[in-house]
C-alpha cells in the first residue's frame, strides 16, 4: 500500500495521470484504498464496472483517505482486511457479498 500510495502522490505531483488495470481495480476494498490515495482512473473488466460505479457513488473521497490513514498505521494484511471489511460494510452493507471475495489481504 506505501509503494503504490507514492507512486501516485508523487505522479500527481508531477501532473502525471496513473491508471490502474486490473483486478484490484474491481476489488471494492483495493477500489477504495486507492481512491483515498488519490487514483482517479481505473480500467476493469466491464461486468465489474456497474458495482464499482455504485461503490463509488456511496462513498466520499475523505471517507476514503480516512479508511487509507487507517489502513497504512497497521502492519499485518489481516488487520488491514478486517477494517476494510468492517467500515465498508458499515457504510455500504449491500455489498456484502462483494467484500468476502475481497483480495486486500492477500
Amino acid at each position: 500500500l506505501r509503494v503504490l500510495e507514492t507512486v501516485i502522490r508523487t505522479s500527481s505531483a508531477a501532473h502525471r495521470p496513473v491508471t490502474l488495470c486490473g483486478e484490484m481495480a474491481a476489488d471494492p476494498a483495493a477500489f477504495t484504498l486507492l481512491l483515498g490515495m488519490g487514483l482517479r482512473r481505473f480500467s476493469m473488466s466491464p461486468a465489474y464496472i456497474p458495482q464499482i460505479k455504485e461503490l463509488a457513488s456511496q462513498l466520499t473521497v475523505e471517507d476514503a483517505q480516512s479508511l487509507l490513514k487507517k489502513a497504512l498505521r497497521l502492519r499485518e494484511c489481516r488487520k488491514i482486511s478486517k477494517l476494510m471489511q468492517d467500515n465498508l460494510l458499515r457504510m455500504v452493507p449491500q455489498f456484502a457479498p462483494l467484500l468476502a471475495r475481497s483480495k486486500v489481504s492477500s
